[in-house]
């Protein structure tokens, strides 16, 4: 209704400013006079009568300060709880593997294995994860020695398009020649492969390659690139889904719901004042923050992936920290302060704002980090009680 009643005036303002310079009658006093007739607005709601300020920009706008600040916690909360979900299940190196099977589709390599499989079994690829059934282990009487029993592998979240190249050219170059003499077994290799799309694409990069082994790299890299970016839409659209799953899950089980925020915010004063002091310390303070000591383990010798899932730990715990500091400091309707009822819990508003959190947290905390920036500098250059007053117009 606000923002209705804002819309019409400012249309009648502009409808009549329009009228005057249709006739060439808008001289400086005539439009001094139509500003400074919005103060005579009071009674329709848009100026507040004790501040005199103007109510759509204060109000409504620290309103929408306080929402996504809320958002945004919330979302750096579902955000930690992803980490650690992609992290505990390898997310990223499956959908690495997954976007690598894509590119040869059917395709085996020489010898009749897949180049998936050769690929992640090349040395310059191995290098980049951990297989305990082949890295050698710390022997007990000192130096090194072979594994004793089979291990598993853990597989990279991130291949340079740079190795995916130089390993397919040595997989494919059978007769381990260097530089330019390499092509022709090359393509000899590529030329007896069995029949796939995979083949077919080799094929067209070797003819493209204009006998030059550094164009032919070339175009593997910027076919493994152009591979990674439909493979990093899908891990994107894949995660949007799951953060949606998260955000309902902590809507309900905080009872975030954003109507009932939204209300809270416009009418209480108080409540409206502390959020949006929050969120601005909150910018402060991620400005010129650094990581906490408490998140970093110098010296740490454990397995990389526990030492990265410690890290989301460390993360998911800091923001539920954030959270519950912002929500005792603003006394926002959040949480089950009066208990869980039935009668609370179906009640058809309560389920319409938790889907509203839900899908506004799945656009994740960047989204909103940016958006909170933005309104915070309209609310720092928006002040109309800063503004000079318009000269009084010439009898």
């Amino acid at each position: 209704m606000e923002v209705y009643r804002f819309i019409t005036w400012t249309w009648g303002r502009e409808t009549e400013q329009s009228s005057y310079r249709q006739e060439g009658r808008l001289s400086y006093s005539m439009l001094a006079k139509i500003q400074r007739s919005a103060t005579a607005r009071k009674h329709d709601g848009l100026v507040d009568p004790y501040s005199g300020e103007c109510m759509f920009n204060s109000i409504v706008l620290d309103v929408a300060i306080g929402m996504v600040f809320v958002y945004l916690l919330l979302s750096l909360l579902c955000t930690a709880v992803l980490e650690v979900i992609a992290t505990t299940f390898k997310l990223r190196a499956k959908n690495l593997e997954a976007g690598i099977r894509s590119l040869f589709s059917d395709g085996f390599g020489p010898g009749g294995e897949a180049f998936v499989k050769q690929i992640y079994d090349h040395g310059l690829v191995a290098g980049l994860y951990r297989d305990t059934g082949v890295d050698l282990q710390v022997a007990s009487a000192g130096g090194y020695q072979k594994p004793s029993k089979p291990g598993t592998r853990q597989l990279p979240s991130y291949i340079p398009s740079r190795t995916f190249a130089l390993s397919l050219i040595d997989i494919l170059n059978t007769a381990r020649e260097e530089g330019k003499a390499a092509l022709p077994g090359i393509k000899a290799t590529i030329t007896g492969l069995p029949n796939s799309k995979a083949k077919q694409a080799l094929l067209s990069f070797f003819a493209d390659a204009d006998g030059e082994i550094e164009q032919l790299r070339g175009h593997f890299e910027n076919w493994y690139n152009d591979a990674m970016d439909r493979a990093s839409g899908w891990y994107k659209k894949r995660t949007q889904y799951i953060l949606l799953s998260i955000g309902l899950f902590v809507a309900v089980c905080l009872n975030v719901d954003t109507i009932n925020i939204a209300r809270a915010l416009y009418l209480d004063p108080g409540v409206r004042q502390a959020t949006v002091a929050e969120a601005t310390g909150y910018l402060k303070s991620v400005n010129g923050s650094t990581t906490p000591s408490s998140c970093t383990t110098a010296g740490s010798t454990g397995d990389a992936q526990l030492s990265q899932l410690r890290d989301k730990l460390c993360s998911l715990q800091r923001s539920v920290k954030e959270v519950s500091s912002a929500e005792s400091a603003t006394l926002l309707p959040v949480g089950w302060k009066g208990g869980l009822s039935s009668d609370q819990l179906f009640r058809w508003e309560a389920i319409a704002g938790w889907i509203l959190t839900a899908i506004a947290l799945s656009l994740g905390a960047p989204f909103w980090f940016d958006l909170l920036n933005k309104f915070m500098v309209i609310r720092s250059t928006i002040k109309p009680q800063e503004k000079s007053p318009i000269e009084k117009s010439k009898a």
